[in-house]
């Protein structure tokens, strides 16, 4: 699979740089994603505009490979918005428990209109209802980040529609509302704001995503890579201290995040002509590659993949300039940010063609998958079933596989 080059790394804003620092090949990629997801939830008060709508820069991130690959390690990017959670859930427990207070004094039972404990990072194990609670008392976002997708998944085999329509819509802050009898619940989001990051392997995809084209699957940033298949040594000394690293680029995405928040407006990222022209130009020759080498259903994940490219664009941006961007109302994206996430999306857009074009064999057994890379492009049925003897089935389980 294709990685990001060394000089994207070079370029990056310093706190990205510093974390992304002490790490190699994949990994260094996988932290660099993860890092990217959970920062942006952590830009209160920034917008842009696209196709005239105010977007916001959050994410939604998922990292593909094989079981015990070194995919966890994205639990380090989870570091970065520690403080800014503890921070809001402590604030928000104190203003609940000083309201129930007030309340008992003046005997009054009713605590429906107390605050709630408001909280930063959403665990992924969530009702739906639940989830759109959580939307609902969050003041700027949230984020959902698991290093196992299966968590996830088994929450969405509960109630995937409404979870499905739920993250579509929270991707381009769409009114959420949600109905039910039970305690005639009433529940809605005037405009959600939710990243995700998530890991696992292909076959915890298929049932988190059911299909390439229900318009869930194109809103997500892809990133897949096989293992490499040797054993690293679990006692070789090590260099970094990787904690401290993400907790001192924490302290510095918390004190961002406290002068964000204060803004008296909210500060506009936008791009020049001269970017707003390239950006046009090379997404144009996308969708002509799309047109004549992918599926038509793949052009849905082209066109947000400008939209992906526009956040990263706000993210860097802000990154950028946060020593001093409580002075500013809009800022201009750098050209030197501009290049930096247009070549990140061209090496995931070849990662999302590779997860579009591969989704439906991804809960496939490596046998199996081993006997399609065997077969020729155009095959006869007596070929197929001589390939699938040779790796061990016999002709009636070979006869059931062409029907998959």
């Amino acid at each position: 699979m294709k990685n990001f080059e060394n000089d994207i790394y070079t370029n990056l804003p310093p706190v990205l740089r510093e974390v992304t620092e002490p790490f190699e090949g994949y990994e260094k990629d996988l932290i660099l994603l993860s890092s990217l997801g959970v920062v942006s939830v952590c830009l209160p008060n920034i917008t842009g505009c696209y196709f005239g709508k105010k977007v916001y820069p959050n994410l939604y991130v998922i990292i593909i490979a094989p079981p015990a690959s070194g995919k966890g390690i994205i639990d380090f990017s989870r570091i970065l918005i520690e403080k800014v959670h503890s921070s809001i859930v402590i604030q928000s427990m104190a203003e609940s428990k000083s309201c129930k207070e007030e309340k008992k004094k003046s005997k009054d039972k009713d605590y429906s209109d107390c605050p709630k404990a408001i909280l930063k990072v959403i665990p992924g194990n969530i009702s739906v209802s639940n989830l759109y609670q959580r939307l609902n008392d969050s003041k700027h976002g949230s984020v959902i980040i698991e290093s196992k997708a299966d968590t996830v998944s088994s929450m969405f085999n509960q109630e995937w529609g409404n979870m499905s329509e739920l993250l579509r819509k929270a991707f381009h802050h769409e009114k959420l509302s949600l109905s039910r009898k039970t305690n005639d619940e009433y529940i809605e989001v005037n405009e959600p704001i939710l990243s995700i990051v998530l890991t696992g392997t292909a076959d915890q995809l298929k049932p988190l995503l059911r299909s390439r084209e229900n318009g869930l699957f194109s809103r997500f940033l892809f990133y897949s890579f096989q293992d490499t298949l040797t054993f690293n040594d679990p006692f070789a000394s090590v260099t970094y201290d990787y904690t401290r690293i993400f907790q001192v680029a924490g302290e510095s995405i918390y004190y961002m995040y406290m002068i964000l928040e204060c803004v008296s407006e909210e500060i506009e990222i936008t791009l020049s002509d001269k970017q707003k022209e390239f950006f046009n130009e090379k997404f144009s020759e996308f969708q002509e590659k799309v047109n004549k080498k992918l599926e038509q259903e793949f052009t849905a994940n082209l066109r947000r993949m400008g939209l992906i490219m526009y956040k990263l664009c706000m993210i860097f941006t802000v990154l950028r300039n946060k020593d001093h961007i409580s002075e500013l109302t809009s800022i201009t994206c750098s050209d030197q940010d501009f290049e930096n996430a247009f070549r990140i999306i061209n090496v995931l857009l070849f990662h999302s063609e590779e997860v579009f074009t591969n989704f439906e064999s991804l809960n496939i057994s490596d046998t199996d998958r081993a006997i399609l890379n065997k077969l020729p492009d155009e095959f006869e049925s007596s070929e197929f079933i001589r390939i699938c003897n040779e790796s061990g089935y016999a002709d009636r389980s070979c006869r059931s596989r062409l029907k998959i």
